[in-house]
């Protein structure tokens, strides 16, 4: 470039201008298959971001359920152990009470062999013909 030559940095812009019309031009040419590829793929990705958005969506609906299920059964089973705890208070409340009516039964029963007997021995020894008789004749002993 020569310093009297003022018009040569004008030259060198259009030059430039030309050479990135013709890219513009080449990139138009082209353009319309490759807008609609990236339009299509834009679709694409916009079905496949709302599918996924959806799924999302479900999948919270599912989990506050399942959220809400566990809740629930937490709550069943706490109950389920204050129950399970009461019948084992009453249980073994029962089986005490029962081993303790087995204990009294067996010395009500014992009170009343000895009385039976006490009796028997005075009988015997008020009557001695009885004592011939009877001779053969032993309580029953526990």
């Amino acid at each position: 470039m020569n310093i009297d030559d003022i018009y040569a940095d004008i030259i060198i812009e259009s030059e430039n201008d030309q050479e990135n019309d013709m890219k513009q031009s080449d990139e138009n040419s082209q353009s319309p298959s490759l807008k609609e590829d990236h339009h299509n793929k834009i679709k694409e990705l916009e079905e496949i971001n709302e599918n996924n958005l959806k799924e999302i969506s479900n999948l919270k609906k599912k989990i506050e359920s399942k959220d809400n299920e566990i809740e629930i059964l937490s709550k069943q089973n706490e109950q389920s152990k204050k129950v399970n705890e009461i019948l084992l208070k009453n249980i073994s409340c029962l089986f005490k009470t029962s081993l303790l009516e087995i204990q009294r039964k067996e010395k009500e029963i014992n009170s009343l062999r000895d009385e039976l007997s006490n009796t028997n021995n005075k009988k015997q020894s008020s009557n001695p013909a009885n004592n011939r008789q009877h001779s053969n004749y032993e309580m029953p002993k526990k």
